[in-house]
This record gives C-alpha cells, sequence and structure tokens, in this order.
C-alpha cells in the first residue's frame, strides 16, 4: 500500500492511516493562512473558549478556524501564537491561586514552580491571521498541514510512539511533558518544526493532551498524538514493512475504536 502513495497525496495518507491503525475517524492537520475559511465553524467573537471542544467538530469533518479577531483562553491565544504573553499572576493560576482573587488550578505545588514553567515556554508567533484546522484529507500538495493530530487510545499512541522511533537510531522520536493540551498538539509541533528547518535536526512527535482541564472535551481513553507533516511522511512510507502488518497488531488493531 506504501508504495502506492506519492508523497503530498493527502487523501491517500489518510487512507493509509486508517486502514494501518484502525482509525474510524480522521486525523486531523492545522495551518495558517491570511485568508478566512469560507464555509467554516468558529467560535464567537465574545466569550473565551477552549478550541478542544471544537476540534471534535474537525475530527466528525468539519473545517474550523480561529483567528487574532477574538478571544480563545488566555493560555490558548498565547499557544495558538495571537497573544505574547500569558496572564498576569500565571504562576499563581497554575498553583493555588490567590485567595478572594484567582481561583488556582494546583497544577504546581508553588507559584515560583508555575513561574519556573512559563518561563520554559518558547512563544512561536502565528503564521497568519488565521490558524485553520480540517481532516487530513482536505489538505493538498499546495495547501500541506503544519502538523497532524491522530486521536486514538491506548492501543493506537502505542503503535505511533512505536512507529515514530522505527527509521531512526534510538528511542526518544517522542516527547511526552506536563503541559497546555494546546501546547501539546499546536505550540510543541511548531518548535519542532521549526528545529528541522533551522538547525536541520530531526523533530521529535509528541504524546500530549494531559491536561486535566481539557479532558473534559476528551473521550476518558483518548489521548492525541501529533507530529510534523515530514514526521508523519516519515513514518507512513515505512508502515507496510512495520510491525503494523503483523502480529501481535493485528491481534489488537480491532480494539482501537472501543474505547476503555
Amino acid at each position: 500500500m506504501t508504495n502506492k502513495i506519492e508523497k503530498d497525496n493527502y487523501p491517500a495518507l489518510e487512507a493509509l492511516l486508517r486502514e494501518m491503525l484502525g482509525l474510524d475517524e480522521s486525523p486531523i492537520g492545522f495551518n495558517y493562512t491570511d485568508d478566512e475559511p469560507k464555509n467554516a465553524i468558529t467560535a464567537k467573537k465574545k466569550g473565551r473558549v477552549c478550541i478542544y471542544p471544537f476540534l471534535n467538530r474537525v475530527r466528525k469533518g468539519d473545517v474550523v478556524y480561529f483567528s487574532k479577531d477574538w478571544k480563545v483562553c488566555r493560555g490558548g491565544e498565547f499557544y495558538l501564537g495571537y497573544r505574547k504573553s500569558l496572564m498576569k499572576g500565571i504562576g499563581h493560576f497554575l498553583s493555588h491561586g490567590i485567595p478572594g482573587r484567582l481561583e488556582g488550578e494546583r497544577f504546581k505545588k508553588t507559584p515560583e514552580l508555575g513561574n519556573a514553567l512559563v518561563d520554559d515556554i518558547q512563544f512561536i508567533p502565528a503564521g497568519g491571521d488565521y490558524i485553520v484546522f480540517r481532516p487530513l484529507s482536505d489538505f493538498t500538495q499546495d495547501n500541506p498541514p503544519d502538523a497532524v493530530i491522530i486521536y486514538g487510545n491506548g492501543d493506537v499512541m502505542s503503535a505511533m510512539v512505536v512507529m515514530a522511533n522505527y527509521a531512526r537510531v534510538g528511542n526518544d522520536a517522542v516527547i511526552t511533558n506536563f503541559s497546555s493540551g494546546c501546547y501539546s498538539i499546536v505550540t510543541e509541533p511548531r518548535i519542532q518544526s521549526n528545529i528541522e528547518k533551522t538547525k536541520g535536526g530531526e523533530p521529535k512527535a509528541i504524546l500530549g493532551s494531559f491536561d486535566i482541564a481539557c479532558r473534559a472535551s476528551l473521550d476518558p481513553a483518548t489521548m492525541t498524538f501529533t507530529m510534523t507533516t515530514n514526521h508523519l511522511w516519515e513514518m507512513a512510507m515505512e508502515m507496510e514493512d512495520s510491525f503494523l502488518s503483523i502480529n501481535p497488531w493485528k491481534k489488537i488493531r480491532g480494539r482501537v475504536g472501543k474505547g476503555a
């Protein structure tokens, strides 16, 4: 099957991923543009919303976009590249808050630890006025995705972790960090893309969506695996000759759509 795929043929790539991984939904990708998408879904311009519920629409076939003209959650604005800084008091927000003023998430023990986490986060400016998420098969050679997100359960995530390392030296081709959900599916893949483009390094994939604040928008058995487009093509061209075509993967492949 892989021998029949031409690079930049995204409908064929999606078909391959569905077949080899046993996916029952479309992987999704994103890229930036200065042209507002037509016949697409976006959030109301007033009010702060999480992007995760909207991305569930993309998994079902819709096109969704966000822009600098409306407010996602403050973290989302930063991670999508439309705001240069996170909220004031972010260290307190990540820890136990400020009594009577700010409720904390309690993800870090102290504000100092929260601030130290934020200090290590790299801001990547948005690559256009709009960031557009669409099913993988909707992309083209002239309009490729910046990165691709695969949603799946433990079986799918296991397969992708192994596949990411299949044609590389070592076993560290995947990053798993504590981070915002947006960071794991947008910011970190863009950081990896910059490493690839400017330093000639091999981009790493990201096993993500560990953010407790985003988990309510996902099935409890579902995580995300995000990689640059080049890394995905690297994996796709090797899939047919890999473990994905033999047991024990073939024995468990039928479980991927059944959740927990």
